[in-house]
């Protein structure tokens, strides 16, 4: 009996201490997936698909003259595509509105290139820089947003090792993640979100386009 209550104690030690590790962790969890990085000059502003806080710092930047172009990712179309033009509702294209914002923040229209062909994820997203630009020598500027640096670095380091392009990542500061982070809904969720993906990605798993799930669509960009 002594020895079962001793193992029981144990163990309700060690649920103890994992729940205390586990809420320390989630106390700071913010700030680990928010590394505060300055801007570097490069040849080029990379802006990953997602908020449209991104676009405007890429704006941003680029009239500060941190790089003399901007390359705009083509993402994946909005799952309830379809379902809006059953009902004669077209929505328009993510990189359609961020051209626009660009262009009217300053940008001029031939210092922007789109690329990607649909791009699912942020591992796509790279994986197209990779193959476009892998004999290149080259600095490039990723502009996401703060919860999201730590895994996009992460990727980045993954995808791009080996090949001679350099770069940096910062967040736009139009994007605010409070100090509280889980006193705001949308920052708790893209907190517990962004943990998640991250903790998917370490483990192996990428999110792919049905395309890019072939191989011989993927060939030479890893």
């Amino acid at each position: 009996m002594r020895c079962a209550r001793c193992i029981l104690m144990f163990l309700g030690t060690l649920c103890m201490f994992g729940v205390a590790v586990t809420g320390l962790f989630f106390w700071f969890a913010a700030d680990w997936l928010a590394p505060v990085a300055a801007a570097q000059h490069a040849d080029a502003i990379v802006v990953l698909a997602g908020a449209p806080e991104r676009v405007l710092y890429a704006a941003d930047l680029y009239r500060e003259g941190y790089a003399p172009r901007v390359l705009l990712s083509r993402p994946a179309p909005d799952v309830r595509e379809p379902l809006y033009a059953r009902f004669g509702i077209k929505l328009p294209r993510e990189e359609e509105t961020s051209m626009h914002i660009l262009t009217v923040s300053g940008v001029p229209a031939d210092r922007v290139e789109l690329f990607g062909a649909g791009s699912k994820s942020t591992v796509e997203e790279i994986e197209t820089l990779r193959a476009r630009y892998v004999a290149q020598p080259l600095r490039l500027l990723f502009v996401t947003s703060p919860l999201h640096v730590r895994r996009a670095g992460m990727i980045a380091r993954d995808v791009l090792g080996g090949t001679k392009i350099i770069f940096a990542i910062v967040a736009t500061p139009y994007e605010r993640v409070p100090r509280h982070w889980w006193t705001d809904q949308d920052t708790a969720r893209n907190v517990v979100l962004e943990v998640t993906k991250t903790l998917f990605y370490r483990l192996g798993g990428r999110y792919r386009t049905a395309a890019a799930d072939d191989p011989g669509v993927r060939a030479g960009s890893r």
